[in-house]
């Protein structure tokens, strides 16, 4: 098993637990590693699904910014995979939470 395999396995587990929990912060931070993981093995739909399913639980909690960089991910890759009109909303609604240093309260 590789090391992206094993980090995957664990992140999943971590989300059966945090669901268990009702913990939706930890379900949304270890969705968004599992993107990010399959994001950079080059399984871009996998990842962009794992993204998208971590969108509710962040605004569940309020977590504004992480919800504002997974919005930005998204937008770049649905704009790599031509989806321009889903694209420019994404990017306009996580810019003032991106663009406010120091404001990085309910990140995780």
């Amino acid at each position: 098993m590789t090391s992206a395999a094993r980090q995957v396995a664990q992140l999943n587990d971590a989300v059966g637990r945090f669901e268990r929990l009702g913990d939706a912060r930890g379900i949304a931070v270890a969705l968004r590693s599992i993107g990010e993981i399959r994001l950079r093995q080059g399984d871009h739909s996998r990842g962009m699904r794992c993204l998208e399913q971590c969108l509710p639980p962040f605004r569940s909690v309020r977590a504004r910014v992480g919800e504002a960089l997974t919005m930005d991910s998204l937008g770049r890759l649905y704009l790599g995979a031509g989806r321009e009109a889903d694209t420019l909303p994404l990017l306009e609604d996580s810019a003032p939470f991106l663009d406010r240093p120091g404001e990085h309260e309910g990140l995780m």
